[in-house]
């Protein structure tokens, strides 16, 4: 799982090669796959959502799909991949899962 965290980060925010791209997805999604299968919380509140990997995983996908622009917006900035850098070595990280949650839901 921290390694398809850290691979979507290494890449992260290129959108003009299509290739390069879809295995950012493929990543974000391996790695969501594997917090559900590793993972043994039954469920997160909607306080909680925010500042869970599984609902950063999910904001992550549905902006790669939908939103293009925003998603290279987000994660051009260094300061992004460093939080995911941080999650990938901590996942219960709260505080730096709700920050890159709030730069991709605004």
């Amino acid at each position: 799982m921290r390694n398809n965290v850290q691979e979507f980060t290494s890449v992260s925010g290129n959108i003009n090669d299509e290739v390069l791209y879809a295995r950012q997805y493929a990543s974000i999604v391996t790695a969501q796959q594997a917090y559900f299968v590793l993972s043994d919380k039954g469920g997160f509140t909607s306080d909680e959502w925010s500042s869970s990997l599984p609902g950063l995983f999910l904001e992550i996908k549905q902006v790669m799909l939908n939103d293009k622009d925003k998603f290279k917006e987000v994660f051009k900035e260094s300061e992004v991949s460093e939080l995911m850098f941080k999650i990938s070595d901590n996942f219960e990280d709260g505080e730096s899962i709700n920050k890159v949650y709030k730069l991709l839901s605004d």
